[in-house]
């Protein structure tokens, strides 16, 4: 269990010191475009002292205007090269799509990545409360900094990333309820 934990520290470690300043920056770029004016830490780190801010917020319109048309794009995800065990792969995104509400999931992606530069997708699994059975459910991240990237990518989307990790934080008490005492 020390090895996992180690080897699960190491690759957090390495991602934070690559990504941090981006992200960081790309989060504080979003409070500010949420409208986030008003704050008295945003107003020390402006020196805007007493002035009144009179302007209004229009970064939602912009992004709507931006992210609109790709709700309408009849988009679908296809492989390029789909022979041999790649056709099964394809298959398999086509059931995921025709089984989940995969559209909404890359819009708001979409809009995330016109906000931030960065837009997620999460892919999980849970069990169908029918069958029982694993279900891939298709996600945004809740928030940036819940993604830990592939420190050794090289390019600068990380399309190249060969692992990666969704932090969810949760208390001292349950992790030693779903972990044991020895959390």
């Amino acid at each position: 269990m020390d090895a996992i934990f180690e080897q699960v520290n190491d690759f957090l470690s390495k991602s934070d010191a690559r990504y941090n300043v981006t992200i960081t920056r790309a989060v504080d770029d979003l409070k500010r475009y949420s409208g986030d004016l008003r704050k008295q830490k945003t107003v020390r780190k402006y020196k805007r002292g007493k002035r009144v801010n009179l302007t209004l917020n229009n970064w939602n319109p912009m992004v709507n205007a931006i992210s609109s048309p790709i709700s309408n794009s009849p988009w679908h995800i296809e492989l390029v090269d789909k022979e041999g065990p790649l056709e099964d792969i394809q298959t398999l995104i086509d059931e995921l799509e025709g089984e989940t509400d995969t559209k909404s999931a890359m819009i708001d992606a979409f809009r995330k990545a016109v906000l931030t530069g960065y837009g997620y997708l999460v892919i999980t699994t849970v069990e169908d409360e029918l069958t029982l059975q694993p279900k891939v459910v298709l996600e945004t991240a809740s928030h940036l900094n819940a993604i830990a990237t592939d420190p050794n990518c090289s390019t600068v989307d990380c399309s190249d990333a060969e692992e990666g990790a969704v932090i969810n934080y949760i208390s001292v008490k349950k992790a030693k309820r779903l972990y044991g005492e020895d959390v």
